[in-house]
């Protein structure tokens, strides 16, 4: 897949961002994944970059926020920029927000233009995953803060718990491959260790670094009962080191 084509996957993909109005946001707003990466954002300050922003969520909440200054919205798709700021017209502080429809790994901004970078399930999704970290580097300001997240490779509790659906996926697959000629993008999963030492490879020095949320397969994650339980289970077992390692996303702040 080339760049091109990589960029129109996302133009067509944009259906999935569609911001659909409140009661979508209420699910959004009290799902583990964001307020994993929400109780972390008291590390930023000032000038932010959300880079590869998707449908606004996060670049939503921060524009409530004193503390930042301007926050500039980045992403390759300009359908899923418009749904963003449909989100942000609705719930946020649009005077808040710049949007900037560009690539990860050529950001469109000089060095050292940005106090601190939030990218939330993006680098999975580069061409070269290493090159997007550099990058964002190169953006942040002497002691800017990173904050970054990406799919674990690690979650054993989740794919214990998926493990029928995923046996059904895969047997599906295998039927169907020969049919299948779209071809899907990049998407990589990572591990604690290896990722903490890419990021300090790309010059960041790793302040923190976590996992979090367990999920139960579809349709049950729509169950607002099973899941809080999940959840309750989650937050006594992730205190415990054999077990940090395995919540679904990997979460690190670092600094430039």
């Amino acid at each position: 897949m080339q760049h091109k084509e990589f960029k129109e996957f996302y133009e067509k993909r944009a259906e999935k961002y569609e911001y659909k109005g409140d009661k979508q946001s209420r699910i959004v707003y009290y799902s583990r994944k964001f307020n994993g990466t929400k109780k972390n954002l008291h590390f930023l300050k000032g000038k932010i970059l959300d880079a590869g922003c998707g449908d606004g969520i996060y670049s939503t909440y921060l524009s409530l926020q004193d503390r930042y200054s301007t926050i500039v919205s980045l992403d390759i798709s300009s359908n899923i920029l418009h749904s963003a700021l449909r989100r942000i017209r609705v719930e946020g502080n649009p005077r808040a927000v710049n949007f900037i429809q560009g690539d990860v790994e050529h950001l469109p901004f000089k060095d050292s233009f940005f106090d601190g970078v939030i990218s939330t399930m993006v680098l999975e999704h580069l061409f070269d995953d290493y090159r997007g970290l550099e990058e964002l580097n190169r953006v942040l300001i002497k002691n800017g803060i990173l904050i970054i997240s990406v799919p674990n490779r690690g979650n054993t509790v989740t794919k214990i718990l998926n493990l029928p659906i995923e046996f059904f996926s895969t047997f599906m697959k295998l039927i169907l491959s020969k049919n299948l000629k779209r071809q899907l993008p990049i998407h990589r999963e990572y591990d604690m260790d290896s990722l903490a030492k890419m990021i300090r490879n790309a010059k960041f020095t790793v302040h923190k670094v976590e996992t979090f949320r367990f999920s139960l397969p579809y349709p049950l994650y729509r169950n607002m009962f099973l899941t809080g339980m999940l959840d309750s289970i989650e937050k006594r077992l992730i205190r415990y080191k054999p077990f940090l390692k395995w919540g679904d996303i990997i979460l690190i702040v670092a600094r430039k």
